[in-house]
């Protein structure tokens, strides 16, 4: 999607705020946080939205992992966005590099404050491949409750060696998605997804999500106008080969 603009994320002020040089979002789906008083280029973050299949259901965020110069950002967007679904691809670090600051107080910290964006911790699940968290995330005036799904299996530039656990991760996903939905805790519910750069593991479980809700309502699948969906949202979605990526696809879904 070499004609689609990146020129505001790729502005140098922004640099740092960037954990991959090449992998910014897109201007015309950026997610835009508002401006903060004498901080110019404060809305920037590296996140895209990113619809579902069925739009009017649910919309994706794309980001990228967490970085200390993002951390504050990062609970800005949460709130903003009124985003209660936050799903995590990447384990903090791997091959002895960081892919993703940990952003959240654990049980014995109780609570953090992320740049005004007061976060507390009230309960952790443990499951065989993923962890599910939950806190309360207060900024001013606006407080509710915030479900981290912290999928664990999943090595980088890789594939999960069982995929039923991931496709099991993702129907637990979909199932509190619909709660939030018939709550009417507004017409859309946002879901954060990110892994390291935001393109990988997220443009791959966003892909998945896309081609189940396309099975369940035309009972096909179309492999090849999801991989260009993704990246006309959002540049470099889905690195691994096409070939491995519908290998698995269609063998889940046949």
């Amino acid at each position: 999607m070499s004609d689609v603009s990146c020129s505001y994320a790729k502005k140098s002020e922004l640099k740092k705020k960037n954990r991959y040089r090449n992998i910014v979002p897109f201007d015309h789906n950026r997610v835009k946080l508002k401006m903060l008083d004498g901080q110019p280029s404060s809305d920037y973050i590296n996140a895209s939205f990113i619809p579902s299949y069925r739009p009017r259901s649910y919309l994706f965020i794309g980001a990228q992992g967490v970085k200390r110069e993002t951390l504050n950002d990062f609970w800005r967007m949460v709130v903003e966005n009124e985003t209660r679904i936050i799903v995590m691809l990447t384990m903090l670090k791997e091959n002895n590099k960081e892919k993703c600051l940990k952003y959240w107080p654990d049980a014995d910290e109780k609570k953090c404050e992320y740049g005004g964006t007061i976060v507390k911790f009230l309960s952790l699940e443990r499951w065989l491949t993923y962890e599910i968290r939950k806190f309360s995330v207060k900024r001013s005036s606006v407080e509710f409750i915030v479900t981290h799904m912290w999928y664990t299996a999943w090595p980088d530039h890789g594939v999960p060696e069982n995929i039923g656990s991931l496709l099991n991760f993702r129907y637990h996903m979909w199932t509190l998605v619909s709660q939030l939905v018939a709550s009417n805790k507004g017409n859309v519910s946002n879901v954060l997804v990110h892994c390291s750069a935001g393109v990988g593991r997220t443009g791959t479980l966003i892909g998945l999500d896309y081609l189940l809700e396309q099975s369940r309502e035309t009972d096909a699948v179309d492999v090849a106008e999801c991989l260009l969906y993704l990246r006309s949202h959002r540049n470099f979605m889905i690195q691994t080969l096409v070939s491995e990526f519908c290998y698995h696809i269609f063998f889940y879904l046949k």
